[in-house]
């Protein structure tokens, strides 16, 4: 038993002899006899390294006189599993928009998709990652799996990017790591707990409220001049109906839409201004709990209008409910002190933006705003936020916009790599990649395990989110490219004014300039999902977009992605044309195609 007490003193705790082990009662931990080993390459045995000894029995003897013992198994340490509490994941989903008007604040919570649905997506894409690391899969993760996984700076970059590049700030020190219950393995739960932390880089937020003057601009006013055939500064329905005419007369290749430099051949040589335009009044956007104390205490005398340091209720810019929570002393007056409680307020006005997997399933939504005139909306995911002195439009950008470029994979045609086939500095990525992505250890890294790689990283940017508050300038060419590819259509033409009056007021038969440049602009997309440039010139770049509405043959005579097909697209006679067209309007669209 000398053994025994000798263990106990060096692992410092007590310990009681149990019919099952040997047990350590304040640590949650036990030793038990017999115990096997964990299985994975090349993992390192949890079994305590001890010889298996004899224990005396005593008052009993051998026939040969010798004293009588018995052998006692080697024992190992066996400590309670650690357990994850998802709900222990935070992450901020909530923001405010106080926005300043002469006499009034308005104060909104805008809400982004919801804090369960995100968590649960995140903690899938992690489950994938988990089990593309488990190569024997048996549910843990072993010394050499866990090698493999990357940094919490790696995590940032594939959120962010969508791609770890491999390097000391991807690299992990190993198990070690992960192995919070030190049981030399590493189970889901340690594996979500690690990477909680990254669930604050799911949404990020980013204001900036200087306007600057763009091409972008410059083009709404040579729109402007094109359509408004009565120099009345203002479309009307009939003004915007000549956009189709135009189309048809300036489309050079003959694909039945325009590009910018179709309608301006010469806008690359044309100059414009770049200093910045004054910018229009306030708006703040910032997370829920982090007031701008230091910029209300500016902002404060202006609302104080007999100058004694206090709001009374009559001189209270935001909602009136809201009084009574900040008059902390019951005194009938806010303070600049008592106003710093606000950031533990919420709003009593709320906005919800979701993202859906393109504009269509995209949502903007607010039970209490659109009753009124307030809130308007055009379609699920596109509104407009009107006070008396500001214009904010409301944007919700679905989809991912660019694909990362899919890395070549440079196998000859064989379909995988082995390590002599990356010799020479330009396979470095590939050398360094070769362990991660060679999943089942064979030696050889093929075509599929390369972009199934890639793919698992892609995910975790899918995850990510970014709500950002503009102060754009006007822009009609992009509001009449409504599907984003840099090119106006017939059907864009035809849809142009319905697409464009919710931004005026209702009843009205005029789009203005002054509605085509909202003061601010507040949009909700994935970081990836930005609006394509040409030379930094806000111009839309012309991209041919792929669609995945109608049925195959649809698709396939669609050759200019408009989403219709033409007259001329048609290959077939003018009454199998007629045939499909059942509207009646020249075009064949998905919804005519499929009725077919």
């Amino acid at each position: 038993m000398r053994y025994l007490y000798s263990l106990s003193v060096l692992v410092g705790v007590a310990f009681c002899a149990h019919a099952e082990g040997i047990i350590f009662p304040h640590a949650e931990q036990s030793i038990h006899r017999g115990s096997k080993k964990p299985f994975g390459p090349p993992a390192q045995a949890t079994a305590l390294n001890c010889e298996a000894w004899s224990e005396t029995l005593e008052g009993i003897a051998l026939p040969n006189g010798s004293p009588a013992t018995r052998r006692i198994p080697p024992v190992r340490m066996k400590r309670k599993p650690f357990v994850f509490n998802i709900s222990e994941i935070g992450f901020q989903n909530k923001f405010i928009l106080m926005v300043l008007g002469d006499k009034k604040i308005g104060f909104y919570n805008i809400t982004i998709s919801d804090h369960k649905t995100l968590m649960g997506k995140y903690q899938a894409q992690l489950r994938r990652y988990f089990d593309f690391l488990d190569r024997d899969n048996d549910g843990y993760l072993n010394t050499y799996e866990a090698e493999l996984a990357t940094s919490l700076d790696g995590m940032a970059a594939m959120l962010s990017t969508g791609y770890a590049p491999p390097g000391p700030l991807s690299n992990l020190r190993g198990l070690v790591e992960f192995d919070v219950d030190e049981d030399n393995r590493v189970s889901f739960d340690e594996f979500l707990a690690y990477y909680a932390i990254s669930t604050r880089n799911l949404i990020s937020f980013r204001s900036n409220t200087t306007p600057q003057a763009t091409r972008a601009s410059q083009i709404t006013g040579l729109l402007m001049e094109m359509l408004d055939i009565d120099n009345d500064k203002k479309l009307s329905r009939d003004e915007l109906a000549t956009l189709e005419k135009k189309i048809k007369q300036l489309d050079e290749d003959e694909d039945e839409t325009v590009t910018i430099t179709e309608l301006f051949p010469d806008i690359n040589r044309r100059g414009f201004n770049t200093n910045p335009v004054s910018s229009p009044a306030q708006v703040f956007l910032y997370e829920v709990g982090k007031f701008p104390t230091a910029e209300m205490k500016k902002i404060f005398p202006q609302y104080d209008t007999n100058k004694d340091g206090q709001w009374t209720p009559n001189e209270f810019p935001f909602d009136p409910s809201l009084f009574n929570v900040l008059d902390k002393n019951g005194d009938g007056k806010i303070s600049v002190t008592e106003l710093e409680g606000i950031s533990k307020l919420e709003p009593v006005h709320t906005i919800r933006m979701n993202l859906g997997k393109d504009d269509s399933t995209s949502k903007i939504e607010s039970d209490d705003l659109i009753k009124g005139d307030i809130f308007s909306r055009s379609g699920n995911n596109r509104g407009q936020l009107n006070t008396a002195e500001h214009r904010i439009e409301l944007l919700c950008r679905g989809g991912l916009g660019q694909n990362l470029t899919q890395l070549p994979f440079p196998d000859r045609g064989k379909g995988y790599l082995v390590e002599k086939d990356l010799a020479g500095p330009q396979f470095q990525l590939f050398r360094v990649l070769f362990d991660v992505v060679d999943r089942d250890g064979d030696g050889r890294m093929t075509r599929d395990e390369f972009y199934a790689y890639q793919n698992l990283q892609r995910g975790f940017q899918e995850l990510t989110y970014q709500l950002s508050l503009s102060s754009p300038t006007s822009n009609l060419f992009g509001d009449l490219d409504e599907n984003n590819d840099g090119r106006l259509s017939i059907p864009e033409a035809r849809s142009a004014f319905e697409r464009l009056k919710f931004r005026e007021p209702e009843g009205s038969k005029y789009i203005t300039l002054d509605s085509l440049s909202a003061q601010r602009m507040l949009t909700l997309s994935h970081p990836t999902n930005q609006e394509i440039v040409v030379n930094q010139f806000n111009i839309p770049a012309a991209t041919q977009k792929e669609t995945n509405k109608g049925p195959v043959w649809f698709r396939k005579l669609d050759r200019n992605g408009d989403g219709v097909i033409s007259r001329a697209e048609f290959p077939g006679t003018d009454d199998q044309f007629k045939k499909y067209d059942k509207n009646n309007d020249g075009y064949i669209d998905a919804e005519e195609a499929e009725k077919s």
